[in-house]
């Protein structure tokens, strides 16, 4: 069993560190990716047309907008990937709390390989504290990280897919008023 936790003792704080700076540049990409998927639905639910007429007598061009019509069915599109993004997220997230877990299995392994060595010989009073160093250090990388992540998904992803997700709130309201109000014609409502 030594060599387990010889093992976890010698290895723990690398894996923490980069665990969790690769869970932060995951958490930052898919900040970046929710950044442009809002540009997108933005985009789609405010699209205009611009048409421009160049009038032959006059000589004169004459631009016009026009707004577009955005069908329920792109809204659903974007919803849809929007889902997808999420999820990914949703797993990236669930990482987070295992780092405290790392920092205190880092600990406890270097602990026991200390127990385990004082028990063989008392004058390792220098070993000893080597490895409360090493335990405590893990414990204070697995906690460092998992705050720091838990702050970038706070500030980042998370205020991006309420952003997002409001923007699609108002778009359901938007088309339901519609729908109440006999501008648009619900396709099962009409089939009945």
């Amino acid at each position: 069993m030594s060599p387990i936790f010889e093992f976890l003792s010698n290895n723990i704080n690398t894996f923490i560190v980069i665990s969790g700076v690769a869970l932060a540049l995951l958490l930052i990409g898919n900040f970046m990716v929710l950044s442009g998927h809002q540009s997108q639905v933005k985009a789609a639910l405010s699209l205009t047309n611009e048409v421009t007429t160049y009038n032959t007598k006059t000589s004169a061009f004459r631009s016009e907008t026009r707004k577009e019509q955005v069908t329920p069915d792109t809204v659903r599109g974007l919803e849809k990937r929007f889902n997808e993004i999420i999820l990914r997220h949703s797993v990236y997230v669930q990482f987070i709390p295992l780092f405290p877990l790392f920092g205190i299995l880092g600990t406890v392994a270097g602990l026991i390989l200390q127990i385990n060595a004082l028990s063989n010989d008392s004058a390792q009073l220098n070993d000893l504290i080597s490895s409360l160093n090493l335990s405590l250090y893990s414990t204070f990388y697995g906690l460092v990280f998992a705050i720091t992540l838990k702050v970038i998904d706070a500030v980042f992803p998370s205020r991006k897919i309420n952003s997002i997700e409001l923007l699609f709130e108002d778009y359901d309201k938007k088309l339901n008023n519609s729908i109440m109000l006999g501008n648009i014609t619900d396709e099962e409502e009409a089939e009945n």
